[in-house]
């Protein structure tokens, strides 16, 4: 993936483009989003792999609360089957995506329980404090560095007082940096698949000190911990198919989550916004296709 400097106005047009015309296509070989044939666990032909990302998204079950609205920002597909959990404790899933294509793919996977539109993470068409909770998967890395801030402005904009909202990211810690430097060879053997598109898609990660002073600087409170150590291609590397080190992995990322943080791939940043005005109306965003 590419981290560059493009028109602001570029990038996000890029970023559609590059899902619905290869991103949110199936892959002829396996049949998966060409996403996930290229990013995820299932992907690599790995089933430690496999089994190491989706216990990752499944730990994370319980953890969105209750309430009217789930806001999906940027919901893609809803690519993982273990995504679909996440919203069962709300009436609807408001699923909001640039693709038409993802939102597609989201309706036939959810149904009756989603609410999809066609809207852009920088100037959500939503109301203030609509949202009871929600999540935005793999996504504000995909936006152009210098409107990242916006996004996470909007989705603080749309949370109600005492809402949480749950952000996964790729993350780029320096340690994890300089250990990726020192791998880089022995990885070329297990790169990305499409590798030239892969170089095609805009991806600007930030640090865990980015993600800390932003947070703060945003006024809500902030967890920062680690999702996963290890990129699927890595996995791979380091311990081929087997599925015997998924338990100890989980185990020490469940354990220690911001001490691995230091070598995380992938983070969670959980952001609250305050405490909830007792008896205060909400407006409720309409429904939308």
């Amino acid at each position: 993936m590419r981290d560059d400097v493009r028109p602001k106005d570029a990038v996000g047009d890029s970023v559609r483009h590059w899902y619905d015309e290869h991103g949110w296509q199936r892959d002829a070989g396996t049949g998966l989003y060409n996403d996930t044939a290229t990013f995820s666990g299932a992907g690599t032909g790995s089933a430690g792999a496999a089994l190491y990302e989706a216990q990752s998204y499944r730990d994370l079950n319980g953890g969105f609360g209750t309430g009217r609205l789930f806001l999906d920002a940027a919901s893609g597909p809803i690519a993982h089957a273990e995504y679909v959990p996440w919203s069962a404790g709300y009436k609807h899933r408001v699923c909001i995506d640039l693709s038409i294509v993802a939102l597609r793919e989201a309706r036939a996977r959810v149904g009756a329980h989603g609410i999809f539109i066609n809207g852009d993470l920088t100037a959500l068409p939503l109301r203030d404090g609509s949202i009871d909770g929600g999540v935005s998967a793999y996504t504000i890395q995909h936006i152009d560095s210098r409107q990242q801030l916006a996004a996470l402005r909007e989705l603080v904009r749309v949370l109600a007082p005492g809402g949480s909202f749950c952000i996964i990211t790729g993350i780029e810690p320096p340690l994890r940096r300089w250990a990726f430097t020192l791998l880089r060879p022995l990885l070329r053997k297990h790169t990305y698949k499409h590798k030239q598109r892969v170089e095609a898609l805009y991806y600007h990660a930030q640090t865990p000190a980015w993600w800390r002073s932003t947070l703060q600087g945003l006024g809500v409170q902030g967890e920062l911990h680690t999702l996963r150590m290890l990129r699927m291609n890595e996995y791979k590397l380091l311990f081929g198919d087997s599925i015997r080190p998924v338990h100890w992995l989980r185990r020490i990322e469940r354990a220690c989550p911001r001490l691995t943080l230091a070598l995380a791939e992938s983070a969670v940043v959980l952001v609250t916004k305050g405490d909830r005005h007792v008896g205060a109306p909400r407006e409720q965003v309409p429904a939308q296709d």
